[in-house]
């Protein structure tokens, strides 16, 4: 479910204006029973319309969605789609590349095998020789033999990669770094212009082959390039020989070709050379023969066997692996204007019975902190699947090293090979690295079964049910398999990918991710951009989308509790005929007004310190507007802030005459104005009887001379001093507003309405504070949010302007109160609503430590505390000390019974 689905639909449709509108029709047809008067119903009608739609909430939403495009923003992610944030926050699985984005994409060469040698390319040539001169141990590298020289020079004319000359920025750089200063701009202005050429001839020098920079080509390449530009020139090699054909790399050959004109000095044709360059294992087997160096020998099952090893090695140390084989065509075959076919009848290019010429492999590190990103995503409930086109054993020491793959003893393919069977490895293991020929051959098996066999998909789900998952040399068509799969289990997937054929996948999952260095199709079709390429970023998007969600449910939370306040005067209204105790003007300057600015700070809320220790959301169960907010915030907050309101609202009453139990059924009883002789109701609502008499006006006869029903016991009732609070000790007894007695006069109710509005915007203000968190404590959360704190001041000053500034209390029927009637009347109500939700909030970290399933009670509680899930699934997995006191339990319990 979509973010906009579920907010649009779940509260502005069926909550709000459903529920507001149908009950405002309800209250509009009671009002007949006790009044004619059709404006007037429909002013209450509209008035139970106001108090259940939170009128802020659209700004709130707009808000939060651009607060989080902008922190997205700041960590280098473009977000194409707001909905696509709040999707990320509810993933439960991300299907990542290697390349790029769990590592640094920094190829760097490790280790070369050579004509059946080994060695370390962890240094270039000039290096070499400067770590010899200071007597340091190194590992010795024949740069200038023959073979060395033949095997840099097929690997310059097979990659296209260009290294960039340094421009003033870098040698600024290069000079500070030289000079052991941190910024560039340090350098002297006098000393750059005077040794810049100087710097630069350093730079260009084999030495610093390391810190050049690349102007085109990828990573691997060139790590390559920059390798052998430290002991040839390369550019010199790619200019002798002209391409006369090429195979680029796909995901399907898992190598490139290419075909090159050889010349000698003079320039006259000699032959053409085929050169294949691309995964080993695809590279070997394309191989009859073997480059020794002095001679080529036939390639035996033993060098065979040599190669795959050493290849192996290199790879278990995270290392990506490339194959170098070539083959010396004919001249007279192949003569020079011959034309290169890879296709059809007419097929001519060579791709079997080449001489293998060695193995270089190069490391490209982890990208910092990526281990701790992937744990917190494990802590979240995300799974972390890798995909990758490298080998089965990089792909596994990579995931190892990024946290992806915890203990590689519990490896499926590690515990086959330690002599367990299949079916007891798969039983026991805990991770599982795929091959992509293994994938695409069970694929092809499950293509055959009929969409209803039960078995179909069943070999996918069963790797995937693993808790750690690897897919090792895939294409992009398996990754599309990958994310249908995933998203079958009922997983939230998001995916990454960066070329053209990741389009299908980017377009299926639930998220699609492009790489920011990806092709502009993938960009197209994502609803993401990491601009960084990072790993991190996505995890940082994921808490951006739970804070999003978060951040709306606590504002709808807040937003609803004033509701039940704002309700519950026209239920007492209408069921027990009391003079309305909260106008419909006094509840739109709650909503609009002083609630409007506190609601829409949410927005900027900070994330509580759990929200990434967290299961994934249910998108389908767990609702923006779920009946557990519902009850928190009408059935919990919203009462106590209705008994709050009410209460000041017979308090005032009290204070000026009215006993609060005499006030019920008086709303509609009739009565005798005494000045003009008529019979007709008090009028509670309007200025125009201020200035009469309560108990005149329901103690005197009718025009006939008949005595009012009730007359007497509303005489004795009014009249009675026992009931009431001495005149003296109240505040004023004469309203300035309008120019009339307070004391049994309808002047009395506009004091009580202020009174009541007055407390629900102080049970408002705890009310911000008690929603900033879901299940910490204030204390933990802190108050770091600054406009929450403006809103709060907000608040206050417009609820004083509303009450104590002279000329707006006539029109909005407001009177200025003494501070008793809101401070010592309400603020009880005040540490109530604070003292319960910190009990509530103490109760479910207390609970969250029973382990689901033990204590069935328990699970149910903490699920009624936690409002802003729907499952009780919510509930997290004890800590270890949790479990080893249950144990303890269980242990003394069995002990008793032994005894």
């Amino acid at each position: 479910m979509g973010f906009m689905d579920s907010c649009a639909c779940d509260i502005s449709l069926s909550s709000s204006r459903g529920f507001g509108v149908s009950l405002g029709v309800v209250f509009f047809c009671l009002g007949f029973i006790y009044s004619d008067d059709v404006l007037a119903n429909f002013v209450y009608a509209i008035g139970i319309i106001v108090a259940n739609v939170p009128e802020g909430l659209l700004i709130t939403l707009t808000i939060t969605l651009a607060a989080a495009a902008s922190r997205l923003g700041k960590s280098n992610v473009l977000v194409k789609n707001m909905q696509s944030v709040e999707t990320l926050g509810s993933t439960s699985c991300i299907c990542s590349d290697k390349t790029g984005t769990l590592t640094q994409n920094r190829m760097s060469p490790a280790h070369a095998f050579i004509g059946c040698k080994d060695y370390i390319c962890s240094f270039g040539k000039d290096e070499y020789e400067y770590y010899r001169k200071l007597g340091r141990e190194v590992d010795e590298i024949e740069f200038d033999s023959p073979m060395m020289q033949k095997f840099a020079n097929y690997l310059a004319m097979c990659s296209t990669a260009e290294l960039a000359d340094p421009d003033d920025l870098d040698i600024r750089e290069f000079m500070a770094k030289s000079l052991g200063k941190k910024d560039p701009n340090e350098v002297p202005e006098a000393l750059f212009v005077q040794q810049k050429e100087q710097y630069r001839e350093t730079m260009m020098s084999k030495m610093f082959w390391k810190d050049r920079k690349a102007v085109s080509g990828n990573a691997t390449e060139v790590g390559m390039v920059k390798f052998i530009s430290s002991f040839i020139d390369y550019r010199a090699v790619r200019d002798r020989y002209r391409e006369s054909f090429s195979v680029p790399f796909n995901s399907a050959l898992k190598y490139n070709q290419i075909v090159k004109e050889v010349v000698d000095d003079s320039g006259r044709f000699v032959k053409h050379l085929v050169l294949m360059k691309g995964a080993s294992e695809r590279v070997v087997l394309r191989c009859d023969k073997v480059d020794m160096g002095n001679s080529i020998e036939e390639m035996t099952e033993e060098i065979r066997n040599t190669i795959n090893a050493k290849n192996t090695e290199y790879a278990s140390c995270g290392e990506r692996v490339l194959g170098l084989a070539y083959l010396d065509l004919d001249p007279d075959k192949y003569p020079c204007d011959v034309v290169f076919m890879n296709e059809g009848e007419n097929k001519n290019v060579p791709n079997s019975g080449l001489v293998f010429l060695g193995l270089i492999s190069l490391m490209d590190p982890p990208r910092i902190d990526v281990e701790k990103s992937v744990d917190k995503c494990r802590e979240a409930g995300i799974k972390v699947i890798m995909v990758t086109g490298d080998q089965p054993e990089t792909a596994k020491a990579i995931a190892h090293k990024c946290h992806i793959i915890t203990n590689l003893q519990y490896e499926y393919n590690n515990m086959v090979a330690a002599g367990l069977s299949p079916e007891e490895a798969m039983d026991k293991s805990h991770a599982i690295v795929i091959h992509g020929d293994l994938l695409a051959k069970m694929h092809r098996q499950d293509s055959k079964k009929l969409p209803e066999d039960p078995e179909k998909g069943l070999y996918l789900q069963q790797w995937l049910k693993k808790k750690e998952v690897v897919f090792a040399r895939m294409n992009p068509a398996q990754k599309l398999i990958i994310v249908d799969a995933c998203q079958k289990m009922g997983n939230i997937v998001a995916v990454t990918g960066d070329g053209v054929n990741d389009s299908p996948a980017l377009e299926k999952a639930n998220i699609g991710i492009a790489m920011g260095s990806g092709s502009e199709v993938a960009k197209d079709v994502a609803d993401m951009v990491l601009l960084t390429d990072d790993f991190t970023s996505i995890v940082i998007g994921v808490e951006q989308g739970r804070l999003i969600f978060d951040n709306l449910k606590k504002s709808i939370v807040y937003t609803l509790a004033s509701n039940i306040p704002e309700l519950l005067p026209f239920i007492l209204y209408i069921a027990f005929q009391i003079p309305l105790p909260l106008t419909t003007i006094l509840i739109l300057f709650v909503d609009v007004g002083t609630d409007m600015w506190p609601a829409i700070s949410f927005a900027y809320e900070p994330a509580e310190l759990d929200i990434m220790k967290r299961k994934p959301r249910n998108p389908e169960k767990d609702l923006l507007v779920s009946r557990k907010v519902l009850a928190f915030a009408y059935l919990q907050i919203g009462i106590m802030e209705g008994f709050a309101g009410i209460f000041a609202y017979f308090a005032v009453m009290a204070d000026y005459g009215f006993k609060p139990m005499n006030l019920f059924f008086y709303g509609f009883q009739k009565g005798c104005d005494v000045k003009t002789g008529e019979y007709r109701t008090y009028d509670w609502t309007t200025n125009d009887d201020n200035r009469v008499n309560v108990m005149d006006f329901y103690a005197c006869r009718a025009p006939d001379g008949t005595l009012f029903p009730d007359a007497h016991r509303v005489r004795k009732e009014l009249s009675d001093p026992s009931h009431y609070v001495p005149l003296e000790d109240t505040m004023d007894s004469w309203s300035s507003v309008s120019d009339s007695h307070v004391r049994y006069t309808s002047e009395a109710l506009k004091y009580a309405q202020t009174a009541s509005w007055m407390a629900i915007v102080v049970c408002q203000w705890i009310n911000l504070i008690i929603c900033k968190t879901r299940s910490l404590s204030i204390a933990q959360q802190g108050f770091s949010n600054m406009p929450a704190l403006y809103g709060l001041i907000f608040e206050t000053a417009l609820a004083v302007l509303i009450v104590y500034v002279p000329f707006l209390n006539e029109p909005l029927g407001t009177r200025r109160l003494n501070i008793k009637h809101f401070g010592i009347v309400v603020f009880p109500f005040f540490a109530l609503i604070f003292a319960y939700d910190e009990i509530r909030k103490y109760l479910m970290h207390k609970l969250s430590k029973i382990e689901p399933g033990k204590r069935p009670v328990y699970s149910w509680l903490y699920s009624c505390l936690l409002y802003t899930s729907d499952a009780a699934d919510d509930m997290q997995c004890v800590d270890l000390g949790g479990r080893r006191n249950i144990k303890k339990k269980k242990k003394r319990k069995k002990t008793k019974k032994q005894k």
